[in-house]
C-alpha cells in the first residue's frame, strides 16, 4: 500500500521500592512516531501524514495499614501531541493535550469471606488545537465493589459507580456477579449483569460547526451466564450473553442535510461463545492448544424514526468469529501459530453491501537467553502469511503479508 509506512520510538524508565508495609514506583514513558495515512480505495492519499508524540509520568504508592486495611495512591500526568497534515487538501491540524489524573483506593478485608473496595478519582484535561480549544475538562468518579463468600461454594460480586462530567450528564453504572462452585474446583456456573456507559468523544461534542454538547452517554445493559470446566490439563468455557444499548450516538443528517451526532441508536445483541485451552508437556517442550468460537446476532431495535431498519444486522458485526493457536515452548525457544476467522458482515444499514469472510494465519518464533546479568530476547513474527486481501472497514484495505523483528535487552 502506498503511504502506509510507520516509524516509532518508545522508551520507558522506572524506579521501584519494596518494603514490608509499603511499596511504590515511579515510571516515565516517552514515545514519538510518524505514520502515513493511505486513505481509502475511493479517496487514496499519497501525502497525508500523522505525527504523534507523548510523555507520561506515573506514580503509585501502596500501604498495608493493618491486616484489615490496605490502600493505594495513583497519580499520572500525560502530555500528548497529535499532528495531521494533508498537503493535497491544505490541512494542517495540530493538537496538544494535557491530562492530570489522581485516585485513591481503599480495601477493607476483615476476613476471607468478604471484602469491600472503594476508589475515588479526579481527572483534569486541557486541549489546545487548531480545530478547537477546550480547557478545564473535569471528571470525578467514585466506585465501590465487593466480594461476599456466602458459603464455600457461592461467591457474590456487587459493584456501583458514579461519574460526574463537566461536559455532559452524570452517569451511574452497576454490576452484579455470582460464581457457583458446583463440583469443587472442577465445574463452575458464572453469571453477570452490568449497566455500562460510553461517554461521547471530543469530536462528538465539539467538532467545529457540527458537534452536539447536549449528548448523553451511551448506556448498555449486558448480561451473561456460563459454565466453566477445569481439569489438570484442560479448561473449557461456554457462555450465553445479551446486551441492549440505548442513547447510542449516531451522526445523523437534519432536514437541511447537515450531519451532527444525536442519541438515536438502539441495538439488541445476543450470542454464545466457547473457549478451550489445553496444556501438556512433550518431553522438555511445553505445548499449549487453544480455540475459541463466538456466534453473534446484533440487530437494530431502532435506527431511524420510521422503523424501516428494525431487525437489520448492525454494520460490521460478523455472525461468527473464531481463533485457534498452537504454541510450543522450551525455556529459551518458542514457536506459535495462529488462525483467525471472521465471517461476512454488512457495511451499510440496509445490509445491501457485504464484506466477505476472511481467514488469517500468523506465526511467531523467539529465542531468549541470559548473558551475565543481562536478558536478551529475539523474536520474529509474520502476520497474514497467505497475503490475504481484506478490509475491516469498507474501502480501507488492511496490510498484506508483513514481517516484524524485535530485540529486547533488559537488566
Amino acid at each position: 500500500r502506498v503511504n502506509a509506512d510507520k516509524s516509532q520510538f518508545t522508551g520507558v524508565g522506572s524506579v521501584k521500592f519494596t518494603g514490608t508495609m509499603y511499596w511504590g514506583d515511579v515510571s516515565v514513558w516517552f514515545n514519538t512516531g510518524e505514520t502515513g495515512s493511505p486513505g481509502s480505495l475511493s479517496f487514496p492519499s499519497a501525502t497525508a501524514r500523522q505525527k504523534d508524540r507523548s510523555t507520561r509520568f506515573v506514580h503509585r504508592s501502596n500501604w498495608i495499614h493493618s491486616n484489615v486495611f490496605q490502600s493505594q495512591l495513583y497519580a499520572s500526568f500525560n502530555r500528548i501531541g497529535l499532528d495531521y497534515m494533508e498537503p493535497a487538501f491544505d490541512i494542517r491540524s495540530v493538537s496538544d493535550v494535557d491530562v492530570f489524573s489522581v485516585s485513591y483506593a481503599l480495601r477493607f478485608k476483615p476476613g476471607e469471606s468478604y471484602q469491600i473496595r472503594f476508589r475515588t478519582g479526579y481527572d483534569h484535561s486541557n486541549i489546545i488545537s487548531t480545530d478547537f480549544n477546550l480547557g478545564n475538562v473535569n471528571r470525578y468518579y467514585v466506585q465501590t465493589n465487593g466480594l461476599f463468600a456466602i458459603s464455600q461454594r457461592v461467591n457474590l460480586y456487587p459493584s456501583l459507580r458514579f461519574d460526574s462530567y463537566s461536559e455532559f450528564d452524570h452517569a451511574v453504572s452497576y454490576g452484579f456477579g455470582a460464581n457457583l462452585d458446583i463440583i469443587k474446583d472442577k465445574l463452575y456456573v458464572l453469571a453477570n449483569i452490568n449497566k455500562n456507559y460510553a461517554p461521547p468523544t471530543l469530536n462528538d461534542l465539539y467538532w467545529p460547526g457540527f458537534g452536539n454538547p447536549d449528548l448523553k452517554p451511551e448506556t448498555a445493559i449486558k448480561s451473561d451466564v456460563g459454565v466453566r470446566f477445569v481439569s489438570r490439563n484442560l479448561t473449557y468455557d461456554v457462555s450465553l450473553f445479551s446486551s441492549s444499548t440505548d442513547n447510542g450516538i449516531l451522526w445523523w443528517p437534519d432536514s437541511n442535510g447537515k450531519y451532527s451526532p444525536n442519541n438515536v441508536n438502539e441495538i439488541t445483541s445476543r450470542g454464545i461463545s466457547t473457549a478451550m485451552e489445553s496444556n501438556f508437556d512433550i518431553g522438555v517442550i511445553s505445548t499449549t492448544m487453544s480455540s475459541s468460537l463466538t456466534w453473534l446476532n446484533a440487530q437494530y431495535r431502532q435506527r431511524i424514526q420510521d422503523g424501516s431498519l428494525e431487525g437489520n444486522r448492525v454494520v460490521y458485526s460478523p455472525a461468527f468469529r473464531s481463533g485457534n493457536e498452537v504454541r510450543f515452548q522450551t525455556k529459551s525457544v518458542g514457536v506459535s501459530m495462529n488462525h483467525h476467522y471472521t465471517s461476512s458482515r454488512p457495511v451499510n444499514d440496509d445490509n445491501s453491501i457485504i464484506l466477505p469472510s476472511v481467514h488469517l494465519f500468523d506465526a511467531t518464533a523467539f529465542y531468549a537467553t541470559k548473558i551475565s546479568n543481562f536478558n536478551l530476547r529475539i523474536a520474529m513474527s509474520v502476520q497474514n502469511m497467505t497475503n490475504e486481501f481484506y478490509q475491516l472497514i469498507y474501502g480501507y484495505p488492511m496490510p498484506g503479508r508483513s514481517w516484524n523483528f524485535s530485540l529486547r535487552f533488559s537488566f
